[in-house]
């Protein structure tokens, strides 16, 4: 069965084709670290795992926002904020994102054309606006980037 795997592999065949495969291969060894992660990998991380450090991602913040000077007020869209003015330690926690997804649905990702973005929390969301000053966050999202895998 390994062989078979490593066939599908070097043909490059998606991951569909041979997960079950590698789950048949990981009951059969009866390792528990290997087939808890196999698991998780394959079902996506819950809430409360752990992610691994290659399911890390940095990536920037886009948002749309109103700035309003009294009488005068302008909308942006769409734009990078820094994240240098929040500090080190919140800058990283609003850039980093753990990516929890199955390794199929990344996959699909990858595979496809659409581009995909993570929502910030209400909490990034009211920091984001500390950047600018009198800035009001209409929405806010991290870009995922195929390359960023």
């Amino acid at each position: 069965m390994i062989e078979s795997v490593i066939a599908d592999l070097a043909n490059n065949e998606s991951i569909n084709h041979y997960a079950l495969k590698l789950q048949a291969i990981s009951r059969n060894l009866k390792n528990d670290t290997f087939s808890q992660w196999l698991t998780k990998e394959i079902d996506g991380y819950r809430n409360a795992d752990t992610v691994p450090i290659y399911r890390i991602l940095t990536t920037q913040v886009k948002a749309n926002f109103i700035i309003d000077r009294g009488f005068n007020k302008v909308q942006i869209s769409n734009h990078s904020i820094p994240l240098y003015p929040l500090g080190e330690k919140l800058s990283k926690e609003i850039s980093t994102i753990a990516i929890k997804d199955s390794i199929i649905a990344l996959t699909k990702f990858l595979e496809g054309n659409e581009s995909i973005a993570y929502s910030t929390t209400d909490y990034e969301r009211i920091k984001l606006s500390k950047v600018y000053e009198d800035c009001t966050i209409l929405s806010a999202h991290k870009p995922i980037r195929k390359s960023d895998f």
